[in-house]
């Protein structure tokens, strides 16, 4: 039986979240277009799920109301759906020399924050107004030694960017990490006035009633006619437009976005460059790694926790306070309706680049470690009452230093302005991030 063919305008390849926001943008842009997602679900790891009372996240547990997320929530009518986190949220902590420490916000609270010896915050002051900065490519651990000297980046940088990208400081291109905050700080001559101006635009912590998840089947439904699912692309070729071709389908268009995994890349594009370029781009792919991530989510009675430990968002610890968990986040203070019976609920992330060895661990020996440093750090008396485990063995992308210019690289190899990168891989992994990526995918 033949294949059925169908002509676009674009093809979109992938349906996790940056597929979805790509293809809402196409249909307003009144564009005749198709997702193609290998799997028979839509979302990718952005998922919400309700485990015996308890709802947990599967990746991302709060978004950022910024004004281009706001824009899209109000347009898919979610906005009844929204609720905002509590206003002990604000409240974030680091885990060092066996305490946790409330982080300091704000210059008040810099001042007499014992995180921070006099010869530090003299050390900070210096790098707010004084310090220039630097053009060359940095690591974020030299960015921030830079300005604010070894010990601030070691303690605070090293914790947030456990929390963020679960990776090695001295390995993560702050340039391509932070590319918007970097060509900022350039731009104004002064880290005092860009993260001044980062300030004025704070966007508030929030989710939906039934979790992210809300957010992901929005978009599905708003894209529900051009979405086809359990279509693996086996081959893309391009001559006067793209050939996209699957198991049942083969389709033609005239621009692809590519929202895929990146280890799929090569060989979907090898009929598209020339031979002897393909053992380069197999390369440049190979060359961007990601770091594994295991959340444990647990749940505790309210007696077993002084709950004024918990009375924030939650708790990251440096690289050099040696332990194997990289934080938790207090997911039953932040929002209400995340456990039962005033139970409490604690997510924790174990993993990252400086803990690879946890994809060989069992599941007991996760909740083990898990279990030993939640006890230890929030001091807490009895057993959990209720656990679960989800594992990615390859969770985030690195950018590691050269990452832009491996992208670019690549983007050369591929030589066709019609075939577009928007995955998190490529320019950013926070979903403010890439909704702004495929704002513009579809500009005049």
């Amino acid at each position: 039986m033949d294949k059925k063919e169908t002509i676009l305008d674009v093809i979109i390849i992938g349906g996790g979240f940056s597929g979805l926001t790509a293809g809402y943008y196409a249909k307003q842009a009144g564009l005749n277009f198709k997702i193609l997602e290998a799997s028979d679900r839509i979302g990718g790891v952005l998922e919400s799920e309700k485990i015996d009372g308890y709802l947990i996240e599967k990746s991302a547990n709060t978004l950022l109301y910024s004004p281009s997320v706001q824009k899209m929530v109000k347009e898919l009518g979610l906005e009844e759906r929204v609720i905002f986190s509590e206003k002990i949220a604000k409240n974030r902590f680091i885990w060092k020399d066996d305490k946790l420490h409330s982080v300091p916000l704000t210059p008040q609270k810099i001042l007499f924050s014992p995180l921070l010896g006099w010869q530090h915050k003299a050390r900070l002051l210096y790098g707010l107004f004084c310090q220039s900065p630097v053009r060359s490519e940095q690591t974020i651990e030299q960015f921030f030694t830079h300005y604010f000297g070894q010990y601030f980046s070691q303690t605070f940088a090293d914790a947030m960017i456990s929390g963020i990208w679960a990776g090695d400081i001295s390995k993560l291109s702050m340039d391509a990490c932070f590319s918007d905050f970097k060509q900022k700080t350039l731009q104004h001559k002064s880290l005092f006035k860009t993260l001044s101006n980062q300030g004025k635009n704070n966007a508030p912590i929030f989710s939906f009633v039934n979790g992210v998840s809300e957010f992901v089947q929005a978009l599905e439904k708003n894209c529900l006619q051009n979405i086809e699912t359990k279509q693996k692309v086996i081959e893309i070729t391009h001559q006067k437009y793209f050939t996209v071709q699957t198991q049942e389908c083969t389709y033609h268009s005239q621009k692809i976005i590519f929202c895929a995994p990146i280890e799929q890349l090569p060989s979907l594009m090898s009929s598209c460059i020339a031979a002897e370029k393909h053992p380069k781009l197999v390369q440049l792919c190979e060359s961007i790694p990601y770091a594994p991530l295991h959340l444990v989510y647990t749940a505790f009675s309210p007696e077993a926790i002084d709950l004024k430990k918990l009375e924030g968002f939650g708790f990251l610890i440096p690289q050099n306070q040696h332990r194997r968990i990289l934080g938790a986040i207090f997911s039953s203070s932040i929002f209400q309706n995340r456990a039962p019976n005033n139970e409490v609920l604690i997510t924790t992330f174990i993993g990252g680049e400086h803990f690879r060895e946890v994809n060989k661990l069992s599941k007991t020996q996760i909740y083990d470690i898990v279990n030993q440093e939640l006890r230890e750090i929030l001091k807490i008396t009895q057993e959990p009452i209720w656990q679960h485990h989800i594992g990615w063995q390859k969770a985030v992308p690195q950018y590691h230093m050269g990452h832009q210019q491996r992208i670019k690289q690549i983007i050369d190899l591929i030589d066709c302005p019609n075939f577009l990168l928007n995955a998190n891989w490529h320019d950013g992994t926070a979903l403010p991030k890439i909704i702004k990526k495929s704002s513009v995918l579809f500009s005049k």
